[in-house]
């Protein structure tokens, strides 16, 4: 099975047959038990298997000349779609221009997604050294962040780029700016490029004008008649009004520059929870040194036995507290980070999950303060209704901020308005993480449910976060109504340590 000219060829009884590309057709293939792998794996260039709609982005961006501003709504995938969209291409060396703390997400996603064993190499720091000199000419998959991209200028123009990818590409928006200026002197070195954008047109139009220039520079040439269009009608270059939206927005579309779908529109593609580790590279000699007690009480726990096991189970939670504190003190600053960039990049709301009140969730609350609500165990009942009420119904008050225990129980109807959470902080219990998503995944939800786990890049903070989402899709999908006991957790996060360690 293959794709030609826009239409799917394939075996039947012998004959080669052909349909018009649709994403139907490839459901109706699929439901007659055909392999339509060759062609949500791109002929197995892909470890996982595309969904339809990501596959029409390949198309889309092949028929603008493999340039594309991918505008889908946030959790609908757009990274894997953009890698998608490199390896169908064949690209042999592809820049991606990322937000800082979403570096090793980029790097992730990439190893667990392109076949064979790409080389991906991270830009860290305002300087490089002859060694990140090397690796830019040998790797096929460069991540830098916008802060630093400046910096790095004449070590990345060295080489020549198949595509230069940008995700939140908004972060160009002022061309004048040394971010816009740096991406557009490295994009002379790169054939293609694919913009990535939740939030493509605010309430300002002229913010767009850069990203589409760095697409597709032929789309509106001019930045004054891009402004007399779209921003008020007059030759004001600093004018902020937007006018002609709608034009705006069909210009966009029918010249193949920009495509945008939302989490509604391919709803009954997507699984009904999709769970995002997002890794935070942090470090700190504390938080080394709690992670290596934690460890070792694992160890003794693990190799334990009788009544001595339960002893060192709760000397390792007790360590496990200690190593917690420590990474959500060191993760904070990324953390904030990332739920500006949500706040930014989308116009959803998020709930935000915590353990710790003061140490985590007041953190939070006082940094935005001006767009969110508190619930935690100081609310009384009648206040956490009311504060849920205005988090569904107030447009400005875009957070729901909460302590575990305080959310995860006792609260419903969260889903006729959100369909995102941050767990910034997990809880140790499988039973306390399936209740969390269960404030979203439940009777009403009309999206796909995206959980974002932000964790301790490389650690056992990470490890733990991809052991209870396992353990939670096992209980969505096995209905036994066992929960694993604490020891059993204990023991399988003590293998995913080895395993990944050794």
């Amino acid at each position: 099975m293959y794709i030609h000219n826009n239409h799917i060829y394939f075996e039947h009884k012998g004959q080669t047959l052909k349909l018009p590309y649709s994403e139907k057709a490839l459901d109706v293939l699929s439901d007659r038990g055909m392999d339509i792998t060759p062609i949500t794996t791109v002929n197995g260039r892909l470890k996982r298997e595309l969904y339809p709609f990501q596959f029409t982005a390949i198309l889309k961006c092949r028929e603008h000349g493999w340039n594309l501003l991918l505008a889908d709504q946030m959790g609908v995938g757009k990274t894997l779609t953009a890698i998608a969209c490199s390896v169908a291409y064949g690209a042999e060396k592809t820049l991606y221009v990322v937000p800082a703390n979403v570096k090793y997400q980029w790097q992730d996603e990439i190893l667990k997604s392109v076949s064979g064993a790409p080389i991906v190499h991270v830009c860290e720091g305002q300087t490089f050294t002859d060694g990140d000199l090397h690796w830019i000419n040998l790797a096929n998959h460069i991540i830098i962040n916008y802060q630093i991209v400046n910096y790095w200028i004449e070590a990345l123009t060295t080489v020549h780029y198949d595509f230069m990818i940008l995700d939140e590409a908004h972060k160009i928006k002022h061309r004048q700016s040394q971010c816009a200026k740096a991406c557009h002197t490295i994009k002379r070195n790169a054939d293609h490029a694919i913009c990535l954008s939740g939030t493509p047109l605010t309430d300002r139009t002229a913010d767009i004008w850069n990203v589409v220039k760095f697409v597709d520079p032929t789309i509106f040439p001019s930045e004054f008649a891009f402004q007399q269009r779209y921003c008020t009608g007059l030759s004001s270059a600093s004018a902020t009004v937007s006018v002609n939206t709608l034009d705006l927005h069909r210009q966009l579309t029918n010249s193949g520059v920009m495509l945008r779908r939302t989490k509604k529109d391919v709803y009954k593609q997507l699984p009904k929870v999709v769970t995002e580790i997002v890794p935070l590279r942090v470090s700190s000699s504390a938080l080394a040194e709690a992670e290596r007690k934690s460890v070792g009480m694992m160890r003794n726990m693990v190799r334990s036995i009788g009544a001595g096991r339960n002893i060192m189970q709760f000397k390792f939670q007790a360590s496990m507290e200690e190593y917690m504190q420590e990474a959500v003190k060191a993760k904070m600053p990324l953390m904030l980070k990332w739920i500006e960039d949500f706040l930014e990049d989308s116009d959803e709301k998020l709930v935000v999950a915590v353990v710790h009140r003061e140490k985590a969730g007041h953190v939070i609350y006082r940094h935005f303060k001006h767009c969110s609500v508190l619930i935690d165990g100081a609310v009384t009942g009648k206040n956490k209704v009311k504060m849920k009420e205005q988090f569904l119904k107030d447009p400005n008050t875009r957070l729901l901020i909460g302590n575990v225990q305080s959310i995860g129980t006792g609260i419903d109807g969260l889903q006729s308005g959100c369909s995102s959470m941050a767990i910034c902080e997990l809880p140790w219990s499988p039973a306390d993480y399936q209740q969390l998503l269960a404030r979203l995944d439940r009777n009403g939800q009309k999206e796909t449910v995206n959980i974002f786990v932000l964790s301790v890049y490389g650690s056992v903070d990470s490890y733990l976060a991809g052991v209870l989402d396992r353990k939670a899709r096992v209980l969505r999908e096995v209905l036994d109504g066992r929960q694993p006991d604490d020891a059993e957790l204990i023991t399988e996060l003590m293998k995913v340590y080895d395993a990944q360690n050794t």
